[in-house]
């Protein structure tokens, strides 16, 4: 027998990845875990839910992302033992 993981939405079976049943196959389902805790732990890459509809919002809800507080905090800082004024120059030669 195989097995086959996927989650409960809205009362509907979806699984992780698509499955072609033939019309009349039987099917069992057992639940492994419950609530978003277990469903995180065994669910595919986000690459697959993405192409099953999860939005943006909701990837980045279940990966812990948050939005950034300033601009600062994403663009960081240059590092100390760098040189900008040579990394300039350096792109400059680079591109002739």
């Amino acid at each position: 027998m195989t097995e086959y993981r996927g989650i409960i939405e809205n009362g509907v079976i979806k699984p992780f990845q698509p499955i072609d049943f033939p019309d009349g196959t039987e099917v069992a389902f057992h639940e492994i875990g419950n609530g978003a805790k277990n469903a995180r732990s065994a669910a595919p890459p986000s690459e697959d839910r993405f192409r099953r509809g999860y939005s943006i919002t909701q990837l980045a809800r279940e990966q812990g992302v948050a939005p950034f507080a300033s601009l600062e905090e994403l663009a960081g800082e240059w590092p100390d033992e760098d040189d900008f004024e040579e990394f300039l120059r350096s792109i400059r030669e680079w591109r002739r």
